[in-house]
This record gives C-alpha cells, sequence and structure tokens, in this order.
C-alpha cells in the first residue's frame, strides 16, 4: 500500500476522529466573542446549569474518551484524558469559580490534541475497547456524580433551611 492509500481501519479512524473533533469543538471552543481571541463552548454554557450541566458535559467528554480507545490511543493518554474531564468536571461544580473555570480549562480540546499527538508518535490501529478502560471510565462517571450529588444536596439543605 502507498503512502496515499489507506487501509479500512485508517478510514474508519479518520471518520471517528474528525466526529469527536467536531464535538470537542462545540463544546469548548465554538462561540467566539466579538474583538477578542476568547472562545467558549456548550461545555461552558451546560456549566451554568446547576446540578445536571457538569454530568451532562462530562458524559461527552467521556464519549471522546471511549472513541479514543478504540481508535488504538495509547492507556497512559486515555488516563490523562479522564484526568482532564475530572478535573473539568470537579472545578465545574464549585458556584461562580466553575463557571469560570468551565469558560477557561477546556479539557476537550486538551484531549483532542492528546489524540494528535499519539497518532503523530504511534501507528494508531483500531481495537476493541478494553475492560479495564470501560470500568475506569465507568468509576469517573461515578465519581463525579458524586461529586455532584454532595454539593447539590447540601445546596438543597440549606435552602430547606432558610425558607421553610
Amino acid at each position: 500500500m502507498n503512502s496515499k492509500e489507506y487501509s479500512r481501519e485508517d478510514n474508519d479512524n479518520h471518520i471517528v476522529l474528525r466526529r469527536i473533533e467536531i464535538l470537542a469543538e462545540y463544546l469548548d471552543n465554538k462561540v467566539k466573542i466579538p474583538g477578542t481571541p476568547f472562545k467558549f463552548g456548550f461545555d461552558a454554557i451546560l456549566g451554568l446549569i446547576p446540578g445536571i450541566g457538569d454530568t451532562v458535559s462530562g458524559l461527552f467528554s467521556f464519549y471522546i474518551i471511549y472513541h479514543s480507545s478504540k481508535m488504538g490511543v495509547r492507556k497512559s493518554s486515555l488516563l490523562k484524558m479522564i484526568y482532564n474531564v475530572l478535573i473539568d468536571v470537579i472545578f465545574g461544580v464549585i458556584p461562580v469559580i466553575g463557571d469560570i473555570f468551565d469558560f477557561t480549562w477546556k479539557a476537550n480540546t486538551k484531549n483532542i490534541k492528546l489524540i494528535h499527538d499519539d497518532i503523530n508518535t504511534n501507528n494508531l490501529r483500531p481495537r476493541e475497547c478494553s475492560q479495564s478502560i470501560i470500568i475506569l471510565i465507568l468509576i469517573s462517571i461515578i465519581s463525579f456524580a458524586f461529586v455532584l450529588a454532595v454539593p447539590t444536596f447540601i445546596m438543597i439543605k440549606l435552602f430547606e433551611a432558610l425558607f421553610n
């Protein structure tokens, strides 16, 4: 096969990569503030919704990680990607500070860069998503759901105490 020909696996990876690049763009950089170089995306907008916004954007981020694993991205890169998303979600739940953090952290953009770094240094081949990666993603989702549930529960109890 010459350099201009691609295998079906390469084509599948290219299609998946393009999809997750578009998703990351929408989540992190879709809206440009006129007159500035600053961009933000739906992750920051969803983060403004107390309780569920960071959960929803976190699930989209884990979708990117899942497909990265299937593309053949190294486990060390996948762990960095999970770290980026967990930082985004954990800090995102803090009122006001978390909203500012959501506008600046851009975990999905960082994760797309990690994917490209792997593509440039390795010959990625699609693979089945290993059980260990699926378990790690599920543990991460449960962890950040817990992180979201505790402050939400505390806020509900505070409101009940103040307004009852």
